[in-house]
């Protein structure tokens, strides 16, 4: 029997209504879908669509005829969106994503909330003019203050402790109040740490996400794991910590911590297995940390490294 929807096939299935079909839905047969890819039956034809770019009329840049719109409402160069300062009088420079903007500044915004700031009823704002209760000097404060109570700056910061103190970076002799401090300022305060970290044997070094345990050892790589399993099938003895660590330095002058892989004793012997993209990466590192420490370094894929380790065997 054949279908008798018109493909001429042989008919497997009866339908519900009673004819007989060579898929088991009208829809999947031959006919069907030649009709439904020609858009006659349930699907849209498909139209070309045309992009075209409009200049805008105030910045002259190509932009999408479906946004130019949008684009020209918030252009920076429109008259209609440059604004100026309330405090200042300046004219404010909007990013895209500042539309309600009053001020051309933080401080412009604090200014002009202060002259303007609304008190609670009740609020006394009157000032009176007292002297100092230890110096003596005159100073402004307000009318509810009490007489005995007030005080001068100097005088409040003579009772602060007085620490005479040394930068250890800079060596500048300077006075900090209220308690001792290594640095006189914060650009000195980075260089300390910089240093500090430098010489720390426990910080730095990289991390890959992809670690793995082996024999009670974090090991960053399967590849790591592999070598390691190797050297022990071969009984050759290996440390692995970040005590053993080496100095380059790059380019700029700037100085480097390096911690290898793998250290074999016996063989005065640094390995450091990397992919191909990770040499590239770190080709000025691995070249200054051989040529700075005078050492032997064998680095790329893990099955290279083996095949030249069964040579010194």
């Amino acid at each position: 029997m054949k279908c008798e929807y018109g493909c001429e096939q042989e008919a497997k299935y009866q339908l519900k209504n009673g004819k007989w079909c060579c898929s088991l839905s009208p829809n999947c047969c031959s006919i069907n879908r030649q009709k439904n890819s020609k858009g006659k039956i349930g699907i849209r034809p498909t139209v070309p669509h045309t992009y075209n770019k409009v200049l805008c009329q105030y910045c002259n840049i190509l932009i999408g005829e479906n946004n130019i719109g949008s684009h020209e409402l918030v252009c920076l160069l429109n008259p209609k969106n440059t604004k100026f300062c309330k405090q200042c009088g300046k004219q404010i420079e909007r990013g895209w994503n500042r539309k309600n903007v009053l001020f051309c500044s933080h401080s412009c915004a604090s200014r002009y909330s202060n002259i303007h700031r609304v008190y609670k009823p009740g609020h006394d704002i009157r000032t009176k003019t007292v002297k100092c209760s230890i110096c003596g000097n005159t100073l402004t404060v307000n009318i509810r203050a009490s007489q005995n109570r007030c005080k001068c700056k100097a005088c409040i910061n003579s009772k602060i402790k007085k620490y005479n103190c040394t930068c250890l970076v800079c060596r500048k002799k300077f006075i900090h109040l209220g308690h001792k401090t290594k640095t006189c300022s914060s650009n000195c305060l980075t260089i300390l740490l910089s240093q500090n970290s430098r010489s720390n044997p426990n910080c730095g070094g990289h991390r890959n996400k992809k670690r793995g345990m082996y024999k009670g050892i974090q090991m960053d790589s399967s590849w790591e794991i592999e070598i390691a399993k190797w050297l022990d099938f071969k009984n050759i003895t290996w440390l692995r910590s970040t005590d053993i660590m080496l100095w380059w330095t790059d380019i700029g002058g700037k100085k480097h911590k390096y911690f290898p892989d793998f250290y074999l004793p016996k063989y005065n012997l640094y390995l450091d297995p990397k992919n191909d993209f990770c040499i590239e990466q770190d080709k000025e590192k691995l070249g200054a940390v051989v040529k700075e420490n005078n050492i032997k370094l064998w680095y790329g894929n893990y099955l290279d490294i083996i095949k030249k380790l069964e040579t010194l065997m």
